[in-house]
Order: C-alpha cells, then sequence, then structure tokens
C-alpha cells in the first residue's frame, strides 16, 4: 500500500504505516492469492471493490496480542488516504485490502514479523515477539480510481481557495489594502521597489522576512532575535513555489507583502507550528543577490 496522507513516523517506527514501500527498504511486490485470508465483516458496504490502483480513504487501527493500540488514524488531523498496490508477502495486508467493498467495516491478522522484515524492511521491535500477530482494524469510507481522486482533489482546492480567499479580502479591508490577486489564492505586491538585479535561477539570494497568520501572529522569521538572515540557491526547490515566482519578480533592494491561501503553502497537512488549511502573510525584502557569475 502507498499512503497518500501526510508522512508521519509513528512510535519509533520510521516507515510510515504498515504497508508502505517509500523509505522502508527495497521490497519486491508478490503475486496476490486471497483464497486462504481470514478476514471479519462487521458491516458489509454496498460500493465497489477494490482494485489495484484504487485511492482508498478509511479509519485504521492496529494492535499488538495484548490489545493495545499501536496506531489508529483518527489521530490524524487529516484524512487517511492510501493506494491499494501488489502484495508485499503472502497474507499481507494488501492482499485483504483487495477484499474489501467501500463501505466495509472489518477486521483481520496478520504477521508482525513479516510485516517488519518485507514492509518495513527492518527488525521486529521489543514490544512485539516472533510469531506475534498484529489486528488490523478498519473502515473504508470511500473508494476512488486515480482520476476520482484527482477531480476530487481539485474540486477541494477550488473550494478551500474560494473560502480562505474571503478571509484575506476582509484582512485585506481591514488593513486599507487595495490589492486584487494575482491568481486564485496569491496575492503578491511590492511595498518597496528596489533598484537592484532581479535574481536568476541558481543565484545566492540573502532575504530578511517576518511570516505572520493573518492573525498578525509571527510564526517564522529571519527578524526574530538572534536570526540571521535566510540565504539560499534560488530555484533550488526548497521554497514553496509561490514564494520562488514571487522572488523572481523581486529587484534588489524590493521589499513586498506575499499573502497565499493553504492550497499554495501548507494545505490541509499544515507544517510544524502552522495548522493546515491555514492562509499564511509573508513580508519579504531581497537584501542581496550574489550572481552565480561571480563564484
Amino acid at each position: 500500500m502507498k499512503i497518500i496522507s501526510k508522512p508521519i513516523q509513528l512510535l519509533g517506527i520510521s516507515c510510515i504505516l504498515i504497508f508502505l514501500g517509500v523509505g522502508c527498504g527495497k521490497n519486491k511486490s508478490v503475486d496476490t492469492d486471497t483464497s486462504e485470508l481470514k478476514i471479519t465483516f462487521v458491516e458489509k458496504g454496498a460500493g465497489r471493490k477494490v482494485n489495484i490502483g484504487d485511492i482508498l480513504r478509511l479509519h485504521l487501527a492496529y494492535k499488538n496480542p495484548d490489545g493495545q493500540t499501536i496506531f489508529d488514524s483518527q489521530i490524524l488531523e487529516n484524512e487517511f488516504v492510501i493506494e491499494a498496490t501488489k502484495s508485499t508477502f503472502p497474507g499481507s495486508i494488501e492482499e485483504y485490502f483487495l477484499l474489501l467493498n467501500e463501505g466495509d467495516s472489518a477486521h483481520f491478522f496478520v504477521s508482525a514479523d513479516s510485516v517488519y522484515k518485507y514492509t518495513f524492511g527492518e527488525s521486529l521491535p521489543a514490544s512485539l515477539k516472533p510469531g506475534d500477530q498484529l489486528e488490523i482494524i478498519l473502515r473504508l469510507e470511500k473508494l476512488y480510481d486515480p482520476n476520482e481522486f484527482e477531480s476530487e482533489n481539485e474540486r477541494r482546492k477550488i473550494q478551500q481557495i474560494e473560502n480562505e480567499s474571503r478571509e484575506i479580502e476582509i484582512y485585506l479591508l481591514n488593513n486599507a489594502l487595495p490589492v486584487q490577486a494575482v491568481k486564485p489564492g496569491v496575492y503578491f505586491f511590492e511595498l518597496k521597489k528596489g533598484s537592484g538585479p532581479k535574481p536568476l535561477v541558481g543565484d545566492s539570494v540573502y532575504i530578511r522576512y517576518t511570516g505572520r497568520f493573518l492573525s498578525g501572529e509571527v510564526f517564522d522569521g529571519s527578524t526574530q532575535p538572534g536570526s540571521e538572515l535566510l540565504s539560499y540557491r534560488h530555484g533550488n526547490g526548497e521554497r514553496l513555489m509561490e514564494w520562488e515566482r514571487a522572488i523572481s519578480t523581486m529587484h534588489e533592494g524590493s521589499v513586498a507583502r506575499l499573502i497565499l491561501c493553504s492550497p499554495h503553502a501548507y494545505g490541509r497537512s499544515g507544517s510544524g507550528s502552522i495548522p493546515g488549511n491555514t492562509p499564511l502573510i509573508y513580508d519579504i525584502e531581497l537584501i542581496r543577490i550574489r550572481s552565480t557569475k561571480s563564484l
């Protein structure tokens, strides 16, 4: 299984849950044979059956043999979404997912040894013994094919931008800033125009900035006590795309304000002290550009 939701680290487990091949070692897929699988259905759904490549939105938990919960997706702030893939070992969770229909609630048991060996690519933790079984408990809430999932994500993105843009318009009105969006969900305007050159991809840029929420609360910045100028190679992919686009239009010495709806920033997941679905304000001063030609 490939997890679509934001990666997280669970109770010291270095991989993302129990079915992910990304970052968990180089695992080979095996053919699926579901004839010997034992699954208990608590409730049967009326939706279509899962196929490899489908996207699953679900509630999932798993427990150790003592009944202690190791993981429960309800602790996440966002929906838990995975992609159905081929099995990594006989009797794997991937195989069980292929038995499900949309709306099913079920539970089943899988080998902890095999999960850690073939899916995680690591040793069994001290909290589990060789031969232990993990109990998997789940409800398949929604099933998408890849095109449906992409369409649903785009619909949600548009709706979120519309909702947050109304908040931003109120902020602009309250602060007497007659600014129009340069594109849906992105507001950018210069407070002071510089006289120097614009940065090119690969140039080193030195920036003083402050990151704030619409409330005015500061969440980040290089103006904090003890902070240094932010410096990086322009266009290296480390910054938000709309941040990079804004910097590329600024002249050395310029001061500007960039306001982003969350789909153009940190989305539904958020980042660090930034909650999900939160519009952001960046005040940016482009202090200096060091051209690649001078290196």
